[in-house]
């Protein structure tokens, strides 16, 4: 994404990350993905009032209701994109080189790649891992009394939903480091305890979406049975999402597991 003076002034005024056209697509890729399967419905009323050429089994009534759920959940996603392009600020009194100091901390700890920092603008990426990321964008804007930050799933990668935490841990991790060095601690003085996976909120996060994604992906398989009469977007749709989740989440729980052993 190419970044100028003009769109840095932009997002510092309206604290929202400004992406461009192709950036834009992939971070909303999960909205147009949920909206195949309405789509896919609309056709067929169109199929079944307009051109009456319309050779499923399926009612009117009956294609809303299957569609209806889909719009509700890409909505839900859109709102959530939207919500995850604004920057959270913090107020705190920090020289140049205490924010350079900051960002180059967290770089080396999170294992950033660093694109572009200068006294007032960071941009940094995070790649891939089996943690279940594949990868942040992280944008930094700072002025003398506080400093605007926001962690997205990198557009530049293929499109992803979640960041699995990762986006948060960015986001904290470079505003500990800040105070740190605004407080003159130096970086191996501070020893950080690991960010624990079973906390009480990510359990009962994992006792309803573990058994509904099971849930979704068995009841998907019998859509796409032959014998349903049902087309077989939906139950394909429905199991490649349940899945992704169902792998990257277990892939991060078994890697911190191997970090705490070894």
């Amino acid at each position: 994404m190419r970044m100028g003076d003009d769109w840095i002034a932009v997002m510092q005024k309206e604290k929202r990350l400004k992406l461009d056209v192709s950036d834009t697509f992939t971070h909303y890729a999960i909205v147009v993905a949920l909206l195949i399967v309405p789509c896919v419905i609309l056709y067929d009323l169109s199929s079944l009032y307009i051109f009456h050429n319309y050779t499923g089994n399926d009612s009117a009534i009956e294609m809303c209701e299957e569609g209806l759920p889909w719009i509700i959940l890409a909505i839900i996603a859109c709102l959530i994109q939207i919500r995850a392009l604004r920057f959270r600020e913090f107020r705190i009194k920090q020289s140049v080189a205490n924010f350079n100091e900051a960002v180059e901390r967290t770089a080396k700890q999170l294992e950033w790649r660093i694109e572009k920092n200068n006294s007032h603008f960071a941009r940094a990426r995070r790649g891939w891992n089996w943690e279940g990321s594949w990868g942040e964008m992280i944008t930094i804007i700072r002025t003398d009394d506080c400093f605007l930050i926001n962690s997205i799933c990198d557009p530049s990668q293929r499109p992803s939903f979640t960041s699995y935490g990762w986006n948060r841990k960015n986001v904290k991790k470079i505003f500990q480091n800040l105070n740190d060095v605004v407080a003159g601690i130096p970086e191996l003085q501070k020893i950080e305890a690991p960010e624990k996976e079973w906390t009480i909120t990510k359990i009962l996060t994992r006792m309803i979406l573990y058994p509904l994604c099971i849930g979704l992906i068995a009841l998907s398989i019998f859509v796409l049975l032959p014998s349903s009469g049902k087309g077989p977007m939906c139950g394909i749709a429905v199991i490649v999402m349940a899945s992704i989740y169902l792998y990257t989440d277990i892939m991060m729980i078994l890697g911190k597991g191997n970090k705490k052993i070894f």
